[in-house]
């Protein structure tokens, strides 16, 4: 009866977003998430233990209060003179344009790097989420390294702001750069990212690292390491949002490398002790003890495969 009752919570929030030809955002899939969980009863529980979260979410937007201030003192130079060092003299979004970019004229793949570029915010929840009903044995770990992730990029982003190609664009510091996220129409559906920007003030010198590299490779290296079978396959998604950021006039290739050398250093920190494998019991206290209650023995453990009984005390 309870799956019933969530499957047809979740036809019910499809359906509403095609009605209203949206996009979830990040407040929405929240939104949703806690719904969900408290019609599993499971509530109160939500709210104690994404309360993380959160706290990002004020971060950043406390972070676009000192937006001005950041401009001001923005940095142009670097991130070109790395880009065409790393590639022949060329700025590769300045290249994939030219080549791939038709205005007036979208090609299906710019539909895929526009649909991509809000993911990165949606994606990290929803992994979140599936932990946290799933595996509460991995949820604290990808909290606190997300967090870590977090809280190391947006010191960044005050340390050292950066100008995006886009931005050093309107400038003249590059060859013109189409804000192609802005551009893409979806027949009738809203744009996710205009729809976002209504919602959320963007700091548009947060460039360096680039989150939104950095979240997926974070998500793929967990996914691997929890799942070493066939997590590994998820670095399609980290690999196809890179190229979709640079593509999009959003970050440069350097920017994509911090987001990634960030995702590593979060992952190493905090993964560095934990082990998955297809199958785990999210707890394993609860697998003893139904081994226990299956024995119908007291004392009896499972160790590698097998049942070792210990003599009772009394």
């Amino acid at each position: 009866m309870l799956f019933a009752v969530q499957a047809l919570y979740v036809l019910l929030f499809c359906g509403w977003l095609l009605y209203e030809h949206s996009f979830p955002d990040p407040d929405v899939i929240a939104i949703f998430l806690l719904v969900f969980a408290l019609i599993a009863a499971r509530g109160l529980s939500f709210l104690q233990d994404w309360t993380p979260f959160v706290l990002v979410l004020l971060a950043y937007i406390g972070l676009t209060g000192v937006t001005q201030g950041l401009i001001a003192r923005v940095h142009y130079s670097f991130p070109i003179m790395a880009d065409k060092a790393m590639f022949g003299g060329h700025v590769p979004t300045v290249w994939l344009q030219a080549h791939f970019y038709h205005p007036g004229q979208m090609q299906w793949y710019d539909y895929v790097a526009t649909l991509l570029y809000p993911l990165h915010f949606v994606v990290p929840l929803i992994v979140a989420f599936a932990f946290w009903w799933w595996r509460p044995r991995y949820y604290w770990p990808f909290v606190i390294s997300y967090l870590l992730l977090c809280y190391a990029g947006f010191l960044t982003y005050v340390v050292y702001p950066m100008a995006p190609p886009w931005l050093a664009s309107s400038f003249g510091r590059i060859p013109p750069v189409h804000v192609i996220v802005a551009e893409v129409n979806y027949g009738g559906a809203l744009n996710p990212v205009v729809l976002g920007t209504r919602w959320f003030k963007t700091n548009p010198v947060a460039a360096m690292p680039s989150l939104h590299a950095g979240f997926p490779v974070l998500v793929w290296l967990v996914l691997w390491r929890v799942w070493p079978r066939w997590g590994w396959v998820s670095v399609l998604y980290p690999l196809l949002m890179s190229l979709a950021v640079v593509y999009l006039g959003e970050h440069y290739v350097i920017d994509v490398l911090a987001g990634w050398l960030y995702a590593f250093a979060a992952f190493a920190i905090v993964w560095r002790n934990e082990r998955g494998a297809p199958g785990e019991d999210a707890r394993p206290e609860a697998g003893a003890d139904r081994v226990r209650k299956r024995s119908g023995r007291a004392g009896a453990l499972p160790a590698s495969g097998r049942l070792l009984q210990f003599p009772e005390r009394g």
